[in-house]
């Protein structure tokens, strides 16, 4: 049970039959406790637009939290971002790619909402996460997630999306004071946090990781250095993607960056890998608005396999209660993934010895 906050950013937590109460950081915080805190803080954050009466629904909760809002016949979708790494330049980078986007006919995005005083962004304090953190409000996008089945029509107007933005993507330019990170590395540029003592891999599974991020950037450098590098969305996959009366709408581009055009792809087809004809309409879509990014067969299943080492590295440091518990099996899936990679040459999610997440 939840017992409240104190000044320093610690929860009192009463466990189940448990007593007295229990001092923890939000980070080991319950799921109930961490959703108590956001519900908090996100009612906090509204109070920075002009909202009549808003209600809030929780829609995400992830690395970031997203709540669906309701005010008078208007709906919105605000996002707290909880993840450290976001740094304001980011912040103001994605906004300002979402604003000139959203002039494209061709394209739909959520929409930033602009505050009281005319920002798309507000900061809203947090002694539980020890700073302040952004909250952005966005226009309500209908419709429903493509999720991890899309049909061939969807696969085929998710490739020619990805194309679209690459196309619009090389004629952006950022405006002052925004900040693209780099994401053109096997872990895309964030600390490796893979490398050291972490709970469940052994030795041998170091081993195979090591050697697995070694042969990936390998290829990863080619891929690179063949260009260009541009804006890219960075997470385009089925639940990123709403469809809605035949249209394709795209949303979350909290992890832009500078990359390469392959990445996009790469990052789509590891959703949908174990599905050889999902992942072959979303190319064939794409080439049907733009000519395929250069890449041979090695060098695509390295950026593939790469997705896997990136939400493995960052599921080691995750704050999400539910997320912390899935690290040991995901950990261990990750290196049956990495050892059939190394032996095959290909990335495969249902590798030999690979077993269901509990919970998910």
């Amino acid at each position: 049970m939840f017992n409240g906050w104190d000044a320093e950013g610690w929860c009192h937590e009463r466990p189940s039959g448990q007593n007295p109460r229990v001092r923890v950081p939000y980070e080991q915080a319950s799921r109930r406790t961490q959703l108590q805190v956001l519900r908090r803080l996100a009612r906090q954050a509204l109070a920075a637009w002009e909202l009549p009466e808003p209600t809030l629904r929780l829609i995400n909760h992830g690395y970031n939290a997203t709540f669906g809002v309701r005010a008078g016949d208007a709906r919105y979708a605000l996002r707290i971002n909880v993840q450290a790494h976001k740094e304001p330049g980011h912040l103001v980078a994605e906004l300002a790619w979402l604003d000139a986007l959203g002039s494209d006919p061709e394209l739909t995005v959520p929409s930033p909402q602009r505050t009281r005083t005319g920002e798309l962004s507000t900061m809203v304090p947090s002694s539980e996460f020890g700073r302040p953190l952004p909250a952005v409000l966005f226009s309500w996008l209908p419709g429903h997630d493509l999720g991890e089945t899309p049909t061939r029509a969807q696969c085929f107007a998710a490739g020619r999306l990805t194309a679209r933005l690459h196309g619009h993507a090389e004629g952006w330019t950022m405006p002052p004071g925004a900040d693209l990170p780099g994401i053109d590395s096997v872990l895309m540029n964030v600390p490796d946090r893979l490398a050291g003592e972490v709970p469940g891999l052994d030795p041998e599974s170091h081993s195979v990781i090591r050697a697995a991020m070694g042969q990936i950037q390998e290829r990863y450098d080619q891929v690179v250095a063949r260009g260009p590098r541009i804006a890219l969305h960075a997470d385009l996959h089925g639940w990123n993607l709403r469809w809605n009366a035949g249209r394709l709408a795209v949303l979350d581009f909290d992890d832009a960056g500078w990359g390469v055009p392959t990445q996009d792809l790469a990052i789509s087809a590891y959703y949908l890998r174990d599905d050889a004809r999902r992942e072959q309409w979303w190319l064939e879509g794409y080439a049907q608005e733009r000519s395929l990014p250069v890449f041979s067969t090695d060098e695509y299943e390295a950026v593939v396999a790469s997705r896997n080492l990136v939400l493995a590295n960052d599921l080691v440091t995750t704050a999400h209660a539910t997320y912390r518990g899935w690290l040991p099996r995901y950990l261990s899936n990750t290196v049956a993934r990495m050892r059939n990679y190394l032996e095959t040459g290909r990335y495969l999610a249902n590798a030999p010895g690979v077993v269901p997440l509990d919970g998910g």
